[in-house]
C-alpha cells in the first residue's frame, strides 16, 4: 500500500522527489504521519488540538509499529491540510514463470537428462572448490 500527500504536486516536487515521497512513506505509516506534520509546521500538540485529541494520542501515532484506522489517517491529513491517496498494484511473481513453462515443454527423459547434466556440473565445481582447499589430493 503506498500513500502520498497531494499537496506535494502543488509545490513544485519533481516526480523524482514525489517517487523518493512514495517509496518512504510506503514503508512506514508512522513516518508518513511525522512527515505530513512536520511539512505542515505543526507540533504534536498542535495536530491534537485540530483533531480534539491528545498529544499523547499523536505521539502514539508516530512510534514505530503504529497501525491507525483509515479513518483516523484521512482525518489526520485533513487536519495537516494534506489529502490520502492510496494505490494497490497487482504483486509479481516471486518466480520465474517462463522459466517453469520452458521445462514444462520439455518431455520427462529431456528434463531428467537436463538435470543430469547440471549436477554434472556443479559436482564439478565442488570438486574444484575441495582441491583448491586442499581438501582432496
Amino acid at each position: 500500500m503506498r500513500f502520498m500527500a497531494a499537496s506535494y504536486l502543488r509545490r513544485g516536487y519533481r516526480v523524482y522527489d514525489l517517487y523518493l515521497y512514495r517509496y518512504i512513506t510506503s514503508v512506514a505509516v508512522e513516518t508518513l504521519i511525522r512527515r505530513v506534520r512536520l511539512d505542515a509546521g505543526l507540533t504534536q500538540a498542535e495536530l491534537a488540538a485540530r483533531l480534539q485529541t491528545t498529544q499523547s494520542a499523536i505521539a502514539r501515532l508516530e512510534r514505530p509499529g503504529a497501525n491507525p484506522r483509515m479513518d483516523t489517517l484521512v482525518r489526520l491529513m485533513q487536519a495537516s491540510g494534506h489529502r490520502l491517496e492510496m494505490s494497490a498494484t497487482q504483486a509479481l511473481p516471486e518466480v520465474d514463470e517462463t522459466l517453469i513453462a520452458t521445462q514444462l515443454r520439455l518431455s520427462p527423459a529431456e528434463r531428467v537428462a537436463q538435470f543430469e547434466d547440471a549436477y554434472a556440473g556443479a559436482r564439478e565445481v565442488a570438486l574444484a572448490g575441495a582441491r583448491s582447499r586442499g581438501e582432496l589430493a
